[in-house]
C-alpha cells in the first residue's frame, strides 16, 4: 500500500512538473515573440535585463539537464536491486544505457554527468579509470 501511494506521489508530482514546464516555455515563447517585436520597433533595453534574461535561459537550461540525467537513470538502472546487492552496474553498462537514450530521445547527455550523479546522489560506487582521476 505504502508504494502505492508513494508512485502515485511520484505521479502527481511529474504531473505537476509537466504543467510547471509548459507554463514556463509558454512564458519563454511571450518573451521571445516580445522580442521579435520590439526588435523590428528598434526598442533597446538596458543591458542588465537581457543579462538576467540570459541567466534564466542559461538556469533553465541547466535544470532541464538534470532532469534528463534523472530521466536517463530512471529508465536505465534497476535501483532496488542494486540496493540490495543483487546486482552491480559498470562504466561500459552505463555507458551504453546513456548512449542508447540519447540516440532515442535525440538528446546529447554527457556520460560523465550520469556517473557523476550515480556516484553523488546514489552512492553508487563506479570506478574512476585512470582518465578521470
Amino acid at each position: 500500500m505504502r508504494e502505492l501511494i508513494s508512485r502515485k506521489a511520484g505521479i502527481d508530482a511529474l504531473l505537476c512538473l509537466n504543467t510547471q514546464i509548459s507554463e514556463t516555455y509558454r512564458d519563454i515563447q511571450q518573451l521571445v515573440d516580445a522580442m521579435k517585436g520590439y526588435n523590428k520597433e528598434s526598442v533597446k533595453f538596458d543591458a542588465f535585463y537581457l543579462q538576467d534574461l540570459i541567466t534564466k535561459k542559461q538556469g533553465l537550461s541547466h535544470i532541464y539537464q538534470q532532469l534528463l540525467i534523472q530521466i536517463c537513470i530512471h529508465n536505465s538502472c534497476d535501483m532496488k536491486s542494486w540496493q540490495s546487492g543483487c546486482y552491480t552496474y559498470d562504466r561500459e553498462e552505463i555507458a551504453s544505457w546513456v548512449h542508447e537514450f540519447n540516440t532515442r530521445y535525440d538528446v546529447d547527455i554527457p556520460l560523465e554527468e550520469v556517473i557523476k550523479s550515480l556516484r553523488f546522489d546514489y552512492d553508487m560506487n563506479i570506478e574512476l579509470t585512470r582518465t578521470e582521476r
